[in-house]
């Protein structure tokens, strides 16, 4: 169940990543002056670079049964991920889209974070 999570979260971002980047560099572009549209737009952008990693050490550790990749896995997610995540969740101003990709990027993140341990 867990490398199915995994798997499907590869797509999920991929979508995520193609839709969210350049409607953050819209929003930069209509309203550049508000700071909290660059931190989001600049936290999403970090979430998917660090997003191959973090699925990378799940798929290792749970095929090799490696301890100490799923702990790198448990920590990114707790750390980075809900970070990375929640940060633009929070913000003001979104475009109608974002709040469901950001619920359902959450629900994946628990759901692995669930199964994975």
């Amino acid at each position: 169940m867990f490398q199915m999570l995994l798997y499907y979260h590869v797509y999920y971002d991929m979508l995520y990543a193609s839709i969210l980047i350049p409607t953050g560099f819209y929003k930069i572009l209509i309203g550049g002056d508000d700071a909290m549209i660059i931190v989001s737009t600049i936290l999403i952008i970090f979430y998917t670079v660090t997003e191959s990693f973090r699925l990378n050490f799940g798929y290792k550790g749970n095929i090799n049964e490696s301890f100490p990749e799923l702990i790198a896995f448990v920590i990114q997610t707790t750390l980075f991920s809900y970070a990375f995540t929640l940060v633009p969740f929070l913000a003001k101003h979104k475009f109608p889209h974002e709040d469901s990709m950001f619920m359902i990027n959450l629900l994946f993140l628990s759901f692995e974070l669930v199964v994975g341990i």
